[in-house]
């Protein structure tokens, strides 16, 4: 299914939900599959209540944490490969290249999933980052340390045997990695930032803040408004994660030589991450700006079908029958949503490639070689 090269970016839209309608069937089994997935791991990390020691409860939902996102990543990644978009690499290859951006989301933003919610019912009040700040550093070390031998025993038997289930938990690693190191970050700044804080000059700082009115926050992430937050650097970073999935397009970056018989090398990889990472500026603002606006259009109209949907229901029903019923509206909001969202990041990913490969060759094209004769 080939877009017309140099199409309007206005076309999104419209290309978003054509995309969304046609492939409704797999979009739909990749939610479900992973809703039922996510559901066993969350109730499952209901039963974590019952270990008696503190410090390995908390190791064990840090883990769960960190299985949950992989969940999420690992059908995310599904659902936007099964809109048969032009991709370069294979499905561990996306995996590894959205990794980082999607940790990002799930500690900052939280899981993307609503069949979590039994996890975070129980982190809502000290939140994810207070309760993995009670790990100490030695540990946090100790785990990134494991993770990183882990992860190259498992990239190289990937690179050696193309076993896709040593990729997909090489990339299980590097999550790990990502979530205890910035665990070990944490406790290395808290004491110069400690420090930082007892010094004189600070402290006048801060109380001639105080008497002109601006205090400065202690927490600067809770005071930034909510529509920049998820109105804006959410979707952006989404977008950052869907065009490393799908990676950047022939002739978009210096290609490099693979290594190995499956897969390239750390460069090379390295290099298709900045490849995909260039293509977000040189989308254009009004692309940019059509996204956002979609993405929140998306949300919000979302959030006014559940109003409606409720108030045809009405209130003049037990407290039994709204258990029954909140799972399905639930589970059929999350998917609608997820669908028009996965085909609007599809959309513009899209128009995006497009946009800057020539006329007649494919995303999956290789660049053709140029012969320079030498000598007369």
């Amino acid at each position: 299914m080939r877009p017309v090269s140099g199409s309007s970016p206005w076309s999104v839209p419209l290309r978003a939900l054509l995309l969304s309608g046609r492939f409704v069937l797999p979009l739909t089994i990749w939610f479900s599959a992973g809703y039922v997935g996510r559901t066993w791991l969350a109730m499952g990390g209901a039963r974590l209540e019952a270990v008696p020691a503190a410090r390995l409860r908390l190791v064990a939902l840090t883990l769960l944490f960190c299985l949950l996102a992989m969940a999420c990543l690992m059908v995310t990644v599904g659902m936007l490969r099964s809109m048969h978009l032009p991709v370069n690499g294979d499905y561990p290859q996306s995996l590894d290249r959205a990794v980082v951006p999607f940790t990002v989301i799930a500690l900052v933003w939280g899981l993307p999933a609503a069949d979590a919610r039994a996890y975070h019912a129980r982190q809502e009040e000290a939140g994810v980052f207070t309760g993995l700040a009670g790990l100490s550093l030695w540990f946090a070390v100790a785990v990134v340390s494991s993770a990183v031998a882990l992860c190259i025993v498992l990239t190289q038997w990937y690179r050696l045997r193309g076993n896709r289930v040593a990729a997909t938990g090489a990339v299980f690693c590097k999550l790990t990695i990502t979530v205890f190191g910035l665990i070990a970050l944490g406790h290395l700044l808290a004491g110069p930032l400690t420090w930082l804080g007892d010094r004189v000059v600070v402290a006048g700082a801060g109380e001639i803040l105080g008497l002109l009115g601006l205090d400065a926050p202690r927490n600067p992430w809770a005071q930034v408004p909510p529509y920049v937050r998820d109105g804006l650097l959410l979707p952006l970073i989404w977008l950052t994660t869907a065009i490393l999935v799908y990676g950047a397009p022939p002739g978009s970056g210096r290609r490099h030589g693979s290594r190995g018989r499956h897969g390239a090398g750390a460069a090379s990889r390295g290099a298709g991450v900045l490849a995909g990472l260039r293509l977000l500026p040189r989308i254009g603002v009004a692309l940019l700006g059509l996204f956002v606006l979609c993405y929140v259009a998306v949300k919000v109209g979302a959030d006014y079908a559940e109003r409606g949907v409720m108030h045809l229901i009405g209130n003049e029903h037990p407290q039994l029958f709204w258990n029954v019923i909140d799972i399905p509206l639930s589970f059929a909001k999350d998917l609608i949503v997820t669908v028009l969202t996965l085909g609007l990041l599809g959309a513009v990913c899209e128009s995006a490639v497009w946009r800057h490969v020539p006329r007649g060759r494919s995303a999956g094209e290789a660049e053709p070689r140029r012969v320079v004769r030498v000598g007369p």
